[in-house]
């Protein structure tokens, strides 16, 4: 009898020891909706985000005003107005699910503490702060670990860090130069000139008897240019390596509607890319240099058939 005791006892202790330790060991988690959602944000209140990175000396912030997002930090420039959008209302639409870990340690294993974190988030309206979005190390493939500011839950939600980027060179508008190459009446570059007729074809200005204007082609030129896209801003103060006084090419545009547009290229000493001034535009900017090397290496003879082919046919020139 005694021996039962003792085993009873023994039996007894180890149990409590156990549930101390389990106690002691797990996340203390409060009572989460799963489809709760993770920020006390709507959409419609933000007209500021502040996207701040460990690896970034600045933060990008991206403001609504004048009906348009801007980068007032940097140039006052045009943001990509519908990749703000989405930004916003991904992030706040973000759903809870079940925490992961509830701790400070952590939150600081994971990257999302108050001062270790991939990225912070602050979404404010109104010159409010609405909340704060911390994001962390990924658990897995479009994952990433989460926290709101407010909170000490820690989330794993369908988001990559890299759709918060924390440069402000990924938000800049880079359609800004787009225009609809039908827009383009004529256009002059480096010994070639394409015009557009009563009818609307393409010719090249000064073709002679026996040249015929590959229209595809003249097409993919105008093409090319219209659809520019820059890949940064680079203030507008001009500076020396710009080395635009002596540019490597300029391409002059008359538009239907009356306008004329001038662009000016060089390509600095360092880099792949080349330095555009377009008329009408304070701004100097970047672009990249595959994108222009198509447009500056087209030659006339590339754009024609006629009198300057060579002969295709047999010795008698029948072809």
């Amino acid at each position: 009898m005694k021996r039962s005791i003792t085993l009873l006892s023994i039996l007894l202790v180890v149990q409590i020891c156990a549930a101390l330790a389990l106690n002691i060991g797990r996340e203390e988690y409060g009572a989460t909706e799963p489809e709760e959602a993770l920020l006390a944000v709507s959409p419609d209140e933000v007209d500021t985000v502040r996207i701040e990175s460990p690896d970034t000396v600045a933060p990008v912030v991206i403001k609504y005003q004048d009906g348009r997002w801007t980068l007032p930090e940097h140039f006052g420039f045009p943001a990509a107005g519908e990749r703000v959008r989405q930004l916003v209302q991904k992030i706040s639409g973000l759903k809870k699910g079940w925490p992961v870990a509830t701790t400070p340690e952590a939150a600081g294993r994971f990257k999302v503490a108050d001062d270790k974190y991939e990225r912070k988030i602050t979404l404010s309206g109104k010159e409010r702060v609405l909340d704060t979005l911390y994001l962390g190390t990924s658990p897995g493939f479009r994952k990433v670990y989460a926290r709101a500011g407010k909170e000490r839950e820690i989330f794993s939600v369908d988001f990559a860090v890299f759709e918060a980027g924390a440069e402000n060179d990924d938000w800049i508008d880079k359609d800004v130069l787009k225009i609809r190459d039908t827009d383009i009446n004529r256009l002059e570059m480096d010994g070639i000139c394409i015009k557009r007729t009563e009818d609307k074809a393409l010719t090249l200005c000064d073709a002679v008897a026996g040249e015929e204007t590959i229209r595809s082609e003249a097409a993919s030129l105008l093409n090319r240019i219209a659809n520019l896209r820059i890949q940064s801003v680079l203030g507008k103060k001009p500076m020396p390596e710009f080395k635009l006084d002596n540019p490597e090419l300029v391409i002059s545009i008359d538009l239907s509607s009356g306008g004329e547009l001038t662009y000016r290229l060089s390509r600095p000493e360092n880099g792949d890319h080349y330095i555009l001034k377009a008329s009408g535009w304070d701004y100097y900017f970047s672009v990249p240099g595959w994108s222009l090397e198509s447009i500056k290496n087209t030659k006339r003879n590339q754009l024609i058939r006629g009198s300057h082919e060579p002969d295709s046919g047999n010795a008698t020139g029948k072809r």
